[in-house]
């Protein structure tokens, strides 16, 4: 679901690699008509658990609104477990 102006959407997601405790996030910010205004991806060299990597893709999806100074901003993500916490 696309946000409504003057909203940005940022959509986050982890994936987790176990016998090599890395994990990558997906980073991804959208306008109100599916632009994409940015992107990124990061390797996460120490995640030791799914739980983990998935919480620091959130943090790292905050990180990134503030770097580029966004005000209006809605996180989204499939891990409800995070975004509750």
């Amino acid at each position: 679901k696309l946000p409504e102006a003057p909203f940005l959407k940022i959509n986050f997601d982890a994936t987790f690699k176990a016998h090599f405790t890395k994990s990558y996030s997906g980073l991804v910010i959208k306008d109100d008509r599916s632009g994409i205004i940015g992107k990124r991806v990061i390797l996460n060299e120490y995640a030791s658990f799914v739980f983990a990597a998935k919480a620091l893709s959130y943090l790292q999806a905050l990180k990134l609104g503030v770097e580029m100074g966004l005000r209006d901003v809605v996180i989204e993500g499939d891990s409800l477990i995070v975004i509750k916490k």
